[in-house]
């Protein structure tokens, strides 16, 4: 169901930009989406569960939520300019990024123990798969 549901959403996206050319305007709708979607489905959780959190992890998925601003209006520009069978494999190659990210800096935390990532070599062999997949979808466009 998830693959599912990442695999439609960005063609709805796609047939959306074409109506709303304000890219930080579509960025938002997505977020009132987002909200909507939690807001209906929170009687469906178990009440303990229910809109609980520590101000630590609030200040956290805050500054997450910035991040992905940017990520949704790059990811807006490249609907626009480019195929949705293009554009989103290459959105979808993120993986690449926390490998590198966590081999230069060893900073992934697992489950939020503290303790450092731990990531073997099929990890970065699958990374460089990717990496040489997107290549070859930008090379054969």
């Amino acid at each position: 169901l998830t693959a599912f549901l990442f695999g439609v959403s960005p063609l709805f996206r796609k047939v959306g930009l074409g109506s709303i050319a304000s890219i930080p305007l579509a960025s938002a709708l997505a977020g009132m989406g987002g909200l909507a979607t939690l807001l209906l489905l929170g009687p469906v959780f178990p009440r303990p569960e229910r809109f609980v959190f520590a101000p630590r992890s609030a200040r956290l998925f805050f500054a997450g939520g910035l991040v992905m601003v940017g990520a949704q209006a790059t990811f807006f520009l490249a609907l626009q300019s480019g195929p949705v069978s293009v554009v989103v494999p290459l959105i979808f190659v993120k993986p690449v990024f926390v490998a590198v990210i966590v081999f230069l800096t060893g900073r992934g935390r697992e489950g939020g123990g503290g303790e450092r990532e731990k990531m073997g070599a099929g990890v970065y062999l699958g990374a460089a798969l990717m990496a040489a997949g997107a290549w070859l979808l930008l090379g054969f466009r």
